[in-house]
């Protein structure tokens, strides 16, 4: 009898962890079977950092960078952090007013850092919360003045390049109106990649990211050259050419003729008719007279 009771027993308890088993729960990224169907836990992340511009940072007031990264296919809005960490605080942070769907863009932050050693900033934007560490020393070593002399230096330099490269833009960008006034052929060309460089470098520059600014630099020269060579090579629309390009204006000013022809025929009928209404009535008065 016990040997039946113990047998009992230990069934029991393997049933049990065998049920135990059964009812885990699957962890992120993990597949899931439910009736033949499978279904995959997946990454919502709307943000995320990419970079704190500098890490290291002295004792006292401060400024850098957050580098953000819009994870959705959406365009986010009034992207703004609230900033935790040991011995530091925030005067100002600059928000990124509009983030596109898969973009990158920078938060401005000033503050002040009143405890050396390495502390671990909470960074929350929106509903997503982050944690990263930066590195707070008491004095800069002549090997970091020296390096932020050369950052300095680089970014002075990108800045140069930089007015230079939009007063370009400018003058190519008036040179396409002129064209156009000119019955040349510009539709081929466009200068939206163009201004889309040139606002990107700026911004690097902004939050002293010289790799950010030099790369997107380097884009729009290129992409200045492109449009340059197009614009010095444009040729004068033929007649077909323009005839094409006004059909749809002619054609809304047609449409709008015979629009008004058409009101005015329905005018006059309807002041026809209101006419001899008019008489019949009158003779009808005039015969119960």
């Amino acid at each position: 009898m016990k040997k039946i009771l113990m047998i009992l027993i230990l069934g029991i308890i393997l049933f049990g962890q065998f049920v135990i088993s059964q009812d885990e729960i699957p962890s992120a990224n993990e597949t899931i079977e439910t009736n033949n169907t499978n279904l995959t836990v997946e990454d919502t992340a709307i943000l995320g950092i990419k970079n704190i511009i500098p890490r290291t940072f002295e004792v006292g007031d401060s400024q850098f960078s957050i580098q953000v990264e819009n994870k959705q296919n959406t365009t986010l809005s009034n992207i703004f952090p609230v900033i935790i960490g040991n011995g530091f605080s925030t005067y100002e942070a600059i928000p990124i007013e509009n983030l596109d769907a898969f973009g990158k863009g920078y938060i401005l932050v000033s503050g002040n850092f009143r405890e050396a050693g390495n502390i671990t900033l909470t960074i929350k934007i929106n509903s997503e919360t982050f944690y990263e560490n930066v590195s707070v020393t008491r004095e800069a070593s002549t090997k970091d003045i020296q390096a932020e002399q050369e950052q300095k230096a680089k970014l002075e330099s990108l800045t140069w390049e930089l007015n230079k490269l939009e007063e370009n833009y400018t003058l190519i960008e008036q040179e396409i109106n002129d064209k156009k006034e000119n019955s040349y052929d510009v539709s081929q060309i466009s200068i939206t990649d163009l201004k889309k460089y040139l606002r990107n470098a700026r911004s690097g520059i902004f939050a002293n990211d010289a790799q950010e600014a030099e790369l997107n630099l380097k884009l729009a020269e290129i992409e200045y050259d492109d449009v340059k060579e197009l614009l010095d090579n444009v040729k004068k629309m033929s007649i077909f050419a323009k005839i094409k390009e006004n059909a749809v204006f002619f054609s809304a000013i047609a449409g709008a003729i015979l629009t008004f022809f058409t009101l005015y025929e329905l005018l006059k009928k309807k002041k026809e008719r209101l006419e001899v209404k008019i008489k019949e009535m009158s003779e009808k008065g005039k015969k119960k007279e």
